[in-house]
């Protein structure tokens, strides 16, 4: 077996600036006794657990190549993660009552520079599994044929790799509220867009109901491997399509905004 090489993304040009965000701020407060603050490096073991124990299950690409049966795959999503969540710019829900983490929006600031060295390091580097290599090929397209810098006319954007929220604490807002806190973080950033890859139909409405376009959109039908077969054969019901969905982030972002947003629909 050969040995797995440590991965190494380029650093963000926005580290200096998020490191005045250290001290948790908390971004939202929702009528669900959760509030929405900056992930933490002390919690970012607990953000990762949530994501294998949930996200990894049931996210439309991770459940489709059975991600989760392959350890060098889980191994691999997690490294990358953890190299996301390190630029600083992710949240997390908190349950006030119990102190519990019940969900997480990992994001960082993508530069012009750094987004074409990172596919380059994705395809160079030897990080194994073959259920990661399949979902990340798909999403890296999507990422690349949004051309969300052109299209904004920006060299950065707020860049949204993954949500997911515990099945019990979902159909509170919840999901909204981690999206809308991270237009809100992208704002106070000065970020004009943001973006991320939607793989299943609530993630997209979500997506439209916070103000998100697609950019990009390929169906899961049409996306085949060399030999013609249809890489994610079994997306879910309502499941047809990958889409890239950005948003230009308005220089404002108040709560009564979040509030009449994200009332009755949730990750």
């Amino acid at each position: 077996m050969s040995r797995v090489k440590k991965l190494v993304l380029p650093p963000s040009p926005f580290n200096g600036v998020l490191t005045h965000l250290r001290q948790p701020l908390i971004w939202a407060r929702l009528e669900c006794d959760v509030r929405i603050e900056d992930l933490q490096t002390k919690r970012f073991d607990e953000a990762l657990s949530l994501l294998q124990d949930h996200f990894f299950l049931e996210e439309t690409l991770c459940r489709a190549s059975e991600l989760a049966t392959e350890p060098e795959s889980v191994q691999s999503y997690l490294e990358v993660a953890r190299k996301w969540m390190q630029d600083g710019a992710s949240l997390c829900a908190m349950d006030q009552e119990s102190g519990a983490m019940v969900g997480v929006l990992v994001a960082r600031v993508a530069s012009r520079l750094e987004h074409s060295l990172t596919q380059e390091k994705l395809q160079l580097l030897l990080l194994q599994g073959e259920a990661f290599l399949k979902v990340m090929s798909l999403r890296c397209h999507m990422a690349a044929a949004g051309n969300i810098f052109e299209n904004f006319d920006t060299d950065s954007f707020f860049h949204i790799h993954a949500i997911c929220v515990k099945p019990k604490f979902r159909g509170r807002g919840i999901g909204m509220g981690l999206l809308l806190s991270g237009a809100r973080l992208a704002t106070a950033l000065r970020q004009p867009a943001l973006a991320g890859v939607f793989t299943s139909d609530r993630g997209q409405t979500l997506a439209r109901k916070l103000g998100m376009g697609v950019a990009h959109e390929v169906s899961y039908a049409d996306w085949t491997d060399e030999e013609g077969e249809i890489v994610f054969d079994n997306p879910g019901r309502g499941n047809y399509s990958s889409m890239a969905m950005a948003m230009r982030v308005p220089r404002l972002f108040s709560e009564s905004t979040m509030y009449s947003l994200g009332q009755g629909l949730d990750f």
